[in-house]
């Protein structure tokens, strides 16, 4: 890597794959993983995000598949949420800025991270479905599955109080 350069996200792949690219300006971008060339060892990579000042710094990036029915929830250091469908994002090239996929409502607002979950059949009861809970003791559970049958959850926690007498 070049000295300026920086680890946003690793995965793995799977054949027909896409790189899913969201800026903190809000600029996102679907990119077929067969357009990134292999490198061996000491490569230093390919450019896959056009930077700028309009469109700011790779926020977050994950591989999807092209199944139909990917939900991306796109989610501001503000707590601002947005759903899209993988659909709603544009197919690019690699060295690309992409299209606006998210508005910030507060200037000082960006891109925090993505979340990808595979949308669910309503009509079938044997599908999983996202669901978000909100128990009694303010811990948000949202669960999901992907394409290969696992489960993800995602987990937030209700933050505590620190006072002096009272520490964590």
């Amino acid at each position: 890597m070049l000295k300026n350069d920086s680890v946003v996200a690793m995965s793995t792949v799977t054949p027909n794959s896409h790189l899913m690219i969201v800026s903190q300006r809000g600029y996102g971008k679907s990119t077929p993983l067969a357009s990134y060339p292999s490198h061996s060892r000491g490569g230093q990579g390919v450019r896959t995000f056009r930077v700028s000042d309009k469109a700011g710094k790779v926020a977050a990036a994950r591989v999807v598949s092209e199944a139909p029915g990917q939900l991306i929830l796109i989610i501001s250091a503000k707590a601002q949420v947005v759903r899209i469908t993988l659909e709603d994002v544009r197919v690019t090239g690699r060295n690309t800025q992409g299209v606006i996929v998210w508005r910030d409502r507060e200037a000082d607002d960006y891109v925090a991270s993505i979340a990808v979950f595979q949308e669910s059949d309503t009509s079938s009861s044997s599908s999983a479905e996202a669901t978000a809970k909100t128990p009694s003791n303010g811990k948000v559970k949202m669960s999901s599955t992907d394409g290969e049958g696992e489960n993800r959850k995602i987990r937030t926690k209700k933050t505590r109080k620190t006072t002096k007498n009272n520490r964590p």
